[in-house]
């Protein structure tokens, strides 16, 4: 927390190309969003067409995935959210491979995904990103995890009592 976004830059730098790349064509950078929601009021899809109509690039979208019925059905495994009708995909994309409109392409999906929190029901763990987000990782976590997180943590202090395995969050605290 407090990391000036020269030095967020800096840490990050390398895996940035690679990582706003690996899922789109050669040229065309990435940062990808998800809120899970169990309904889309109105206020919501005022939300997103908002968002959609002031995107800083064409390309960037806004996707909804139908994900309800089975999916509900078990209760099985960490993941927590099994109560949403869809996932909302935040799909910000460049080609300007500049910091300036990175950070216009991944500062419009991270407002529209703040936007979402109100009618959101979680999110997928793979959305936590403490490198870029790192003042909000406790809350990204809960939205992840749930009741969960307890558990998840539990399980590490066991499993690998020692923190040598690390990912982009710490389950240690």
């Amino acid at each position: 927390p407090g990391a000036s976004l020269a030095s967020q830059d800096k840490q990050t730098e390398g895996r940035d190309e690679a990582a706003f790349s690996a899922q789109t064509a050669a040229g065309v950078l990435t940062y990808m969003r998800n809120m899970f929601v169990d309904e889309l009021p109105s206020e919501a899809w005022h939300v997103i067409v908002g968002a959609v109509k002031n995107r800083p690039t064409a390309m960037c979208s806004v996707a909804l995935q139908h994900t309800g019925g089975t999916v509900r059905s078990t209760e099985a495994g960490i993941f927590r959210c099994r109560d949403f009708e869809f996932s909302v995909v935040i799909g910000s994309m460049w080609t300007e491979n500049q910091t300036d409109m990175r950070n216009k392409c991944m500062k419009w999906a991270d407002e529209l995904w703040q936007k979402l929190l109100e009618f959101g029901t979680g999110t997928y763990p793979a959305d936590v990103d403490n490198f870029r987000r790192s003042d909000r990782i406790e809350s990204e976590l809960e939205l992840a995890f749930g009741k969960n997180l307890k558990r998840l943590r539990q399980l590490k202090k066991i499993i690998d009592p020692e923190s040598i395995l690390k990912g982009t969050y710490a389950l240690n605290s």
